[in-house]
């Protein structure tokens, strides 16, 4: 069975929802390294653990206990996480402004936070959590999480000008400027930075640098071979300096020490909260 699996997205579900993910890794099995730290991250994404051995935060030195259920948005922080010996979870990223769109809950009060689902859904996650692990395959999984989404999308926001210019802004890679942006959403600039932080938990400028630096990131994940001139090129850098500056704040590592890491590693785990 592989590790790691992209289950198809309902219809109705594409223009908000990038990736429903089934992961079952067996981090001894496969050689990994169960600690990682993640980069910064500009999507909010849904998690539900198909087993009890809960996903461990480390802070400080010291290890918090994730929620088994649990949201996250933007995450502002590089967190270093522990996955455990293995890692059984499903895992619904959604595109830009989709979460607040589906959900009708601002994205900013999920910023840098772990919520557990249980206090914003109450008994509907529980029941689901206990679904999802007597489910039997993937295609149940799949309907469950579907059942989920689905019931609210009748309540969903109608997608708007302001969806437009976000969904343009990730086209461009983050390369729009900020003004052009809240034209097309047909906004004043103040507004459309209140709307930014309201959908995205975050203001239009740095959603658009970890836009742009989450494409070079993923280039090197996927393309390990590329310079990082080419990089810098693709993802839309003004210079390859530019993109020493946000590698060093977002991930924490100078892009020469990427290559310290085991790549293999990267592609594995980081794909629980991509694609």
């Amino acid at each position: 069975m592989e590790p790691i699996i992209s289950l198809p997205i309902h219809r109705a579900l594409k223009p908000i929802v990038q990736s429903i993910v089934v992961a079952d890794i067996n981090f001894t099995k496969l050689s990994l390294n169960a600690e990682y730290r993640y980069p910064w991250m500009n999507r909010t994404s849904i998690f539900f653990t198909l087993d009890d051995e809960p996903l461990l935060l480390k802070r400080n030195e010291e290890y918090i206990r994730v929620p088994l259920c649990y949201v996250v948005g933007p995450r502002l922080v590089n967190d270093t996480v522990n996955f455990g010996k293995r890692r059984r979870t499903v895992g619904i990223t959604f595109k830009a402004g989709g979460f607040q769109r589906l959900m009708g809950i601002p994205v900013d009060i999920l910023t840098k936070e772990n919520i557990d689902l249980h206090q914003i859904f109450g008994k509907e996650t529980e029941e689901i959590q206990e679904k999802l692990k007597e489910a039997k395959g993937n295609n149940e999984i799949l309907r469950i999480i579907e059942n989920f989404l689905l019931k609210r999308i009748y309540s969903i926001r109608d997608f708007s000008l302001f969806d437009l210019s976000i969904e343009q802004c990730v086209k461009s890679r983050g390369n729009m400027s900020i003004e052009k942006l809240a034209s097309t959403a047909a906004l004043s600039t103040r507004q459309f930075e209140r709307r930014c932080k309201e959908s995205l938990g975050i203001s239009p400028k740095l959603f658009s640098r970890l836009t742009r630096f989450s494409n070079a990131y993923t280039l090197k994940e996927r393309c390990s071979g590329l310079s990082w001139i080419t990089i810098a090129h693709e993802s839309g850098y003004y210079d390859q300096m530019h993109l020493i500056r946000d590698f060093k704040l977002f991930s924490g590592y100078s892009p020469g020490g990427i290559n310290e890491i085991e790549l293999h590693n990267l592609k594995i785990i980081s794909i629980l909260e991509s694609e």
